[in-house]
């Protein structure tokens, strides 16, 4: 996979970081291309579903030391219908919970995957 070559931009009025591959714009983009991630985080998809599992996944062998970022994954993974690897992500961030990371709602969206596949 090639990595992207991006564009950084910070808008003070808006405290936004956008981060978009060269080439690329956000202005006028539909809803459904948007894959929220959190209140504060989102990604801009080339059309629904788009490419957040992907960069997720990278983010999690960057920085895999953060809970939000293994259930931001798992929730991508299972978005894409990649169900035991969102159930190791939401593991993953359950275990770094117990470790002292910040709590995420891993616990329910595993419970929901594993009803899911009973």
């Amino acid at each position: 996979m090639t990595r992207p070559r991006l564009y950084l931009n910070f808008v003070t009025e808006l405290e936004w970081l956008i981060a978009l591959e060269f080439g690329r714009v956000d202005d006028a983009q539909p809803p459904e291309n948007w894959r929220g991630v959190s209140d504060s985080f989102g990604f801009l998809c080339e059309g629904p579903g788009g490419r957040a599992y992907r960069h997720l996944r990278h983010y999690t062998e960057i920085a895999p030391s953060g809970s939000w970022n293994w259930c931001w994954y798992g929730k991508a993974a299972r978005d894409v219908g990649e169900t035991t690897e969102a159930m190791r992500a939401f593991a993953t961030a359950i275990e770094l919970e117990q470790e002292g990371d910040q709590e995420t709602d891993a616990h329910e969206l595993l419970d929901e995957l594993i009803g899911r596949n009973d």
